[in-house]
């Protein structure tokens, strides 16, 4: 019996020897042939990599060099989990059978850019074309983001992110939630949830197409949580307007206010008094929920971006720290704003383009303010086309159109729109 019982301890130790073995060689073959195909626009290179018991793989001290930039991307830590070593040993196997673990995280610490790095000025670029992205800065002078000269008068030399993406099934694999959190060091830690539903089975039809489109969204949260960024942002902008901080935060609720109000949509009281204490209370977090009902089917193509058809389809809640979670109800925006209409009456003829609901009246240059909008186009020749809008190129814009079952995305020259109505 002894001797069975140590021939038996052998077996498992060679056993864990070899996986331990294969898989690290696998990650160390794989990393090397990145390596090599990354070769000829910069140099990869990496420290120790780790197997630890819990079914977990880690690569430590990243960093890639590219050949035409000073500026080197330097990563503390990259991580695999999987929650148990011998599904870390199959893991290749079973992605190949469209087959994956109950359980598994991906994580990215310490991500660091140089505060005067061409890529991180690349991203603030990025960020300006976004039309969402004045809200941050709204109220700090004319900004319409931060750029990294402004990131570098808060008081920024360095940005080091740390991210992580991960995701759980259970309920027999008809749930399946996805977790991740992004986090600036010295800024804010976003962490958000979401789930899904299923008819199916993800343990006996896989991940596959039809597991995908039959999933069924019935809960998500967001949060985000201060870790100093609001307070350099009051203190910076204070500066650049010439005012306090605290009159600071009262003109950046204002033009807050005003950029939802240019999308049309009137946040609504709840939303923000939850914005409020956000942003007078350093280190508070700000909390969103939704539950739509019914469940929000993934294969829904056009859900309206009506604010009242969305407040109640979604259920959607907001609250901080302080506040507890409150339904929200927003409303169209009747009204344009002041800059909406000295930018109407500045636009030449060849240039404006009515829409014409509830009377709001709205430029060419001033489409981009109505992206992901229901249109209706009235074309030059009397032709009519309904869509999408997702961006404006110049003097185009792109328009999805729903046909024969899916999306189809149209440019459209400004020039042969008519008018525009939203929908």
């Amino acid at each position: 019996m002894k001797r069975t019982f140590l021939i038996l301890v052998v077996v498992i130790a060679s056993a864990l020897f070899y996986s331990h073995y294969q898989i690290k060689r696998d990650i160390t073959e794989g990393l090397d042939q990145i390596a090599t195909q990354l070769s000829p626009i910069g140099e990869l290179v990496y420290g120790d990599v780790t197997l630890h018991p819990s079914g977990s793989v880690e690569i430590a001290n990243m960093a890639f060099q590219p050949h035409s930039s000073p500026d080197e991307i330097t990563v503390e830590r990259v991580k695999l989990d999987t929650g148990n070593p011998w599904v870390l040993f199959r893991l290749g196997g079973q992605l190949r059978e469209k087959q994956i673990p109950d359980h598994m995280q991906l994580s990215v610490q310490g991500v660091a850019l140089d505060i005067d790095s061409e890529y991180l000025d690349l991203l603030a670029k990025a960020g300006g074309d976004n039309p969402f992205a004045r809200f941050e800065a709204a109220g700090c002078g004319d900004r319409d983001h931060f750029d990294a000269g402004d990131l570098a008068a808060m008081g920024y030399s360095t940005l080091v992110w740390d991210t992580s993406l991960g995701y759980r099934v259970t309920d027999a694999g008809t749930r399946f939630a996805i977790e991740g959190e992004f986090e600036t060091r010295g800024q804010a830690a976003v962490t958000f949830k979401v789930v899904f539903d299923n008819d199916m089975s993800l343990d006996n039809v896989g991940a596959t197409p039809a597991f995908a489109r039959s999933s069924r969204l019935s809960f998500a949260s967001l949060e985000v949580k201060d870790r100093g960024y609001l307070r350099r942002v009051a203190d910076f902008c204070a500066r650049q307007t010439d005012v306090s901080p605290a009159e600071f935060r009262e003109q950046h609720l204002t033009a807050w206010r005003q950029n939802w109000q240019a999308l049309t949509i009137d946040p609504g009281t709840t939303v923000m008094d939850a914005y409020r204490d956000y942003l007078e209370q350093p280190g508070n977090t700000l909390l969103l929920e939704i539950a739509p009902f019914p469940r929000l089917d993934l294969t829904e193509n056009y859900l309206s971006t009506d604010p009242v058809y969305l407040s109640q389809r979604l259920n959607p809640k907001i609250g901080t720290a302080n506040l507890p979670l409150q339904a929200v109800a927003m409303a169209k925006a009747e009204a344009v704003t002041g800059d909406d209409s000295r930018e109407a009456s500045r636009g030449s003829a060849s240039d404006a383009v009515a829409v014409t609901r509830n009377t709001v009246a709205v430029t060419a240059t001033a489409l981009a303010r109505h992206l992901q909008k229901d249109v209706s186009l009235n074309l030059v020749g009397g032709r009519t086309m309904k869509g999408r809008i997702l961006r404006v190129d110049g003097q185009r814009i792109q328009l999805r159109q729903y046909v024969h079952g899916g999306n189809m995305d149209i440019p459209v020259e400004l020039s042969q729109i008519r008018s525009v109505r939203l929908m």
